[in-house]
């Protein structure tokens, strides 16, 4: 169950195994930020070229996340083919835990590893925490003023264009931007 739940890492693969049939695998997963946390499992094919040959030792993935109240938020397992990798997404905040469950459709087991890839897409637009001058402030000279704006997490692409310091009509005022 969750108690066994094993901590893996975003954005790195973790190659764990289901031995014996009708064993679950559980993972938390510890969102670092706010964004969609993604996960993929793989599955793992009896590729044997002759049907004569087969086994039936093949892992087809069904893959259920969870939120860290136990919540299903998520299953999902591509019913028409046995070698998809399937894939669990949720929006989170930072410091969420997610649980995933991985079990095989199969029943059986398998010595082999999968993989199991929880990745992180930075979804959420960063947000302006302070300014100097602050907002509304009047009779500020503006000979030799340094504007300030800073945000939650680090941003790019900022320049004259995509950051403007206007005046009290709402006219922009020239200026010169750089950021560190």
């Amino acid at each position: 169950g969750f108690g066994s739940a094993r901590s893996i890492p975003v954005g790195t693969t973790t190659r764990p195994s289901i031995p014996p049939a009708g064993d679950v695998d559980f993972f938390t997963i510890d969102a670092p930020a706010a964004g969609r946390m993604d996960v993929s499992v793989t599955a793992i094919a009896d590729v044997r070229p002759f049907p004569w040959q087969k086994g039936s030792l093949f892992i087809d993935p069904i893959v259920e996340l969870y939120n860290s109240a136990g919540t299903l938020l998520q299953r999902v397992d591509d019913p028409s083919n046995s070698v998809a990798t399937e894939r669990v997404s949720a929006q989170v905040t930072a410091g969420a835990r997610l649980v995933v469950g991985v079990r095989n459709w199969a029943p059986n087991g398998n010595r082999n590893a999968y993989s199991i890839t929880p990745t992180l897409v930075d979804n959420v637009a960063p947000t302006l925490t302070g300014t100097q001058p602050g907002g509304g402030q009047v009779g500020v000279n503006p000979a030799g003023l340094v504007a300030a704006a800073a945000f939650n997490e680090p941003v790019s692409g900022v320049s004259a264009s995509t950051f403007v310091l206007r005046g009290p009509g709402g006219n922009g005022v020239a200026a010169s931007v750089s950021y560190d």
